[in-house]
C-alpha cells in the first residue's frame, strides 16, 4: 500500500497531481520519480471524488503508466 498525502488525489478513478501555483514544481517531479520507482498494489491518497473509492487498485505497470502520464503533465507546467 503506498499512502501519498496530499501528493495525489482521485478523481472519478483519475489519478491527479495536487499541484499548486506555490508549489515547488521541481521538488514534486523529484517526489514523482521517487514513488514512480516504489513497487505497490494499492494506492491511498488524501482524496478522492465524492461517492468513489477512496483508494485504487493497481499493478507495478499501471503505476508507472498513470505517474508517467502526471510526470509529463507536470513537467508541461499543468496543475494536475
Amino acid at each position: 500500500m503506498l499512502f501519498t498525502g496530499d501528493t495525489l488525489y482521485l478523481d472519478d478513478g483519475e489519478w491527479i497531481a495536487a499541484v499548486l501555483d506555490s508549489s515547488d514544481r521541481p521538488a514534486y517531479v523529484e517526489s514523482f520519480e521517487l514513488i514512480r520507482e516504489l513497487d505497490f498494489d494499492v494506492l491511498v491518497p488524501w482524496a478522492a471524488s465524492g461517492g468513489q473509492p477512496y483508494h485504487a487498485m493497481t499493478d507495478q505497470s499501471d503505476a508507472r503508466r498513470r505517474l508517467d502520464a502526471i510526470l509529463e503533465r507536470v513537467k508541461r507546467g499543468e496543475a494536475r
